[in-house]
């Protein structure tokens, strides 16, 4: 295993050499968010006409709107299954996506790292022909990590369980009077959901990278990335915890200024506007923070010579 900071450097060296790459994780966090938000827009869509006014809404009348359509739904069994159905492939078509940028990704990010010598400048990382090089791992592990995906998104939807339950009986206990539930469970899952958080990213990288550096098989990617992570456990999460701070500090630069803005301005269309450009460049910002971590992760686990 090389060191935190040699590999840290490498990563920036990679990422710098192959800026195209800045496309993948940006297309990755796009797809990814369009399979979350997809059901939840097509949800409120359906209760668009039982929500009430802006003004008059209350936790128990949205949460009592949104459920409208989906007692309705289950009313109409054909409609549930059409809606059911288009989704499904909705989101396997995004995952498929995704799974072939981020396989396309780990291509060339292992060739750069293979071909560079310790100590070695920024153009001793550029791959030649890199486009080619990314079509080509995606076209061969594209399904391979759509699978890795599912098995990522599967983790997290167990792990978010405890807050969504959490999340529902507080909206509940707004009705009731009784919010100490709820709450309960929203306190003990948030450290339980970032540290599963760090567990299932710091599980997938390894897998990712093990499956397409020796060409293995799913489960034989699990199981070697699972054995390559113990190894190196301690220089992982110090990695990790290294780019968490600095993806802390680059939210910061920007939530902070566009945060003045609506408070100034009040919400003005032109507050509203800066604001969106902010949030673009720090989708940006943080997408190429995304590129380099993975970069430095291909570099801890590569095998020395």
């Amino acid at each position: 295993m090389r060191g935190i900071l040699e590999s840290a450097g490498r990563g920036m060296r990679a990422a710098l050499a192959n800026p195209v790459l800045l496309l993948a994780p940006l297309a990755v966090a796009l797809f990814t968010l369009l399979s979350f938000a997809l059901p939840l827009l097509a949800l409120f869509a359906f209760a668009y006409e039982s929500l009430p006014p802006l003004s008059e809404a209350t936790p128990q009348s949205v949460l009592l709107a949104l459920l409208d359509p989906l007692e309705k739904a289950i009313r109409a069994p054909a409609v549930l299954l059409i809606t059911l159905v288009a989704l499904t492939i909705l989101i396997t078509l995004l995952f498929a996506a995704a799974g072939f940028a981020r396989a396309g990704l780990f291509g060339v990010l292992i060739r750069a790292d293979a071909q560079a010598p310790s100590g070695a400048s920024r153009s001793a990382f550029r791959v030649p022909s890199s486009l080619r090089v990314f079509l080509a791992a995606g076209g061969r592990y594209g399904w391979r990590f759509f699978w890795i995906l599912n098995l990522n998104a599967l983790a997290v939807c167990v792990l978010l369980l405890p807050l969504l339950l959490g999340a529902v009986a507080l909206l509940a206990g707004f009705a009731n009077g009784h919010i100490v539930p709820g709450l309960l469970l929203l306190v003990l899952g948030l450290p339980i959901a970032l540290a599963g958080g760090i567990a299932i990213r710091l599980v997938q990288l390894a897998v990712e990278r093990e499956t397409l550096a020796r060409n293995l098989t799913v489960r034989e990617g699990v199981t070697r990335g699972l054995r390559r992570l113990r190894e190196t456990l301690v220089g992982s999460l110090c990695l990790f915890l290294l780019y968490m701070a600095a993806a802390m500090v680059v939210g910061g630069l920007f939530s902070a200024p566009r945060m003045l803005l609506l408070l100034a301005y009040h919400g003005s269309g032109w507050s509203l506007g800066a604001g969106a450009v902010l949030t673009v460049l720090q989708a940006l910002a943080v997408g190429a923070l995304d590129l380099v971590s993975t970069a430095s992760f291909v570099s801890l686990w590569a095998e020395e010579p």
